[in-house]
């Protein structure tokens, strides 16, 4: 794992030090409403929970990760104050351990990772909050000074350094948006480390980087992130989801930066291009590389019949 470190670190130099004009250093970007302070590099305090003030700016991480059938240490209602005051990370899953110790080890105070920033659970703050910082998802990933994926790990305790696996991570519905949203991000992957930035990408294995136009959608105009919606939504149909309902939330950071007053989104479709996107057929989960195909869930809860959102699985157009 130390070589991983320095792997990182020479990466985020070089980005930093050689990419200026393409890649924003977003040294100074506005805070989310909670992140995690992970304390300095020497260890000697430990990470606990920072509720920001509006307009505070600063430097931090965005972990993107799936969380997996078992359940972990989370942000309550219950235990907010508590974790004000420190986050035991004894009780934390290993994929978020890892991430802080990554987060303190580049010298990066601030760490944003959902299950701590976000209050989970059923009852009314928590479901409240849900629907304010789902909202915000977009914003956290764009103004992350980099992020960090988890690829290589199928749920929260398989953390970043492992055996190697398939990557779980890129079949995930959230992580979509989160990878083309970031401005930089760097993958623990199944096979190898990798980095992207807005200039160039980078694998463990090969030696050199290779330089490429716009890894990160955000940079697109609007109208070309509209004219090219149905191939993103039939890649997007392919991911997976805890929670069915995430469907079109999961991607509506990535419309409201195609929408605008003259074309609106409506249930994953845009106003002035509303035919073509009626045009789905849909094929079904994958399952063992195959189709199974299954019936609408519950679309009157999360899309009407005539949208792609309403079914499970993937779509083509």
């Amino acid at each position: 794992s130390n070589r991983c470190f320095d792997l990182v670190s020479e990466w985020l130099s070089d980005c930093l030090t050689n990419h200026h004009g393409r890649c924003p250093v977003n040294e100074n970007s506005p805070l989310p409403r909670r992140v995690v302070d992970v304390g300095p590099p020497d260890g000697s305090q430990q990470p606990l929970l920072v509720t920001t003030t509006e307009g505070q700016t600063g430097k931090y991480i965005a972990l993107s990760y799936c969380w997996g059938k078992r359940p972990f240490f989370t942000l309550r209602s219950s235990n907010m104050e508590q974790l004000k005051q420190s986050i035991p990370l004894k009780n934390l899953p290993q994929t978020i351990y890892d991430a802080i110790t990554l987060a303190k080890r580049l010298g990066v105070r601030y760490i944003w990772v959902d299950s701590l920033c976000i209050i989970q659970g059923q009852d009314y703050k928590a479901i409240r909050d849900w629907e304010r910082e789902g909202q915000r998802m977009d914003k956290v990933f764009q103004g992350a000074f980099f992020t960090v994926k988890a690829a290589g790990a199928s749920d929260a305790y398989q953390g970043l350094f492992h055996h190697r696996t398939p990557p779980p991570l890129d079949q995930r519905g959230w992580a979509f948006q989160e990878a083309l949203l970031s401005l930089r991000c760097v993958s623990f992957g199944s096979e190898e480390l990798s980095w992207k930035c807005q200039s160039s990408s980078r694998r463990e294995c090969a030696s050199d980087s290779i330089a490429f136009q716009k890894t990160s959608i955000k940079m697109e105009e609007p109208g070309q992130l509209r004219y090219n919606w149905n191939d993103i939504v039939e890649e997007y149909s392919l991911r997976s989801f805890t929670f069915v309902s995430d469907k079109l939330p999961a991607i509506a950071g990535l419309a409201r930066l195609g929408s605008t007053p003259q074309d609106e989104y409506y249930f994953g479709a845009f106003k002035n291009s509303i035919i073509p996107s009626l045009l789905w057929r849909h094929l079904g989960r994958i399952e063992n590389g195959k189709h199974d195909h299954v019936k609408q869930v519950n679309m009157r809860r999360r899309a009407p019949s005539w949208s792609w959102a309403s079914v499970d699985g993937s779509v083509n157009f």
